[in-house]
């Protein structure tokens, strides 16, 4: 479940760089999160608790996973994140 996480993270990471511009994309995880939360959430295009929120739990099960070798927690709401990623998608597609 661990890789299934972290593949709807990358999933949603580059959707945000999709809806980037394509002459100042950003070039970090941290600088996709802050466009994320500024000129998505902020913007009022996507909600903070629907959107943001499973992003940054997929971004943290994404460092369990790779980092730590740990499966995601048993409180991570894992379908959440898999509908987050998606609407995201539809969202810049």
């Amino acid at each position: 479940m661990g890789l299934a996480v972290s593949e709807a993270y990358f999933s949603m990471y580059n959707a945000v760089l999709h809806a980037a511009p394509e002459d100042d994309p950003p070039s970090t995880h941290r600088g996709v999160d802050h466009f994320f939360y500024w000129n998505l959430v902020q913007a009022g295009s996507l909600s903070s608790e629907k959107h943001k929120s499973y992003f940054d739990d997929a971004r943290d099960e994404r460092i369990r996973w790779h980092y730590e070798g740990k499966a995601p927690l048993p409180t991570t709401n894992i379908d959440g994140i898999f509908r987050a990623a998606e609407e995201l998608i539809d969202h810049v597609s």
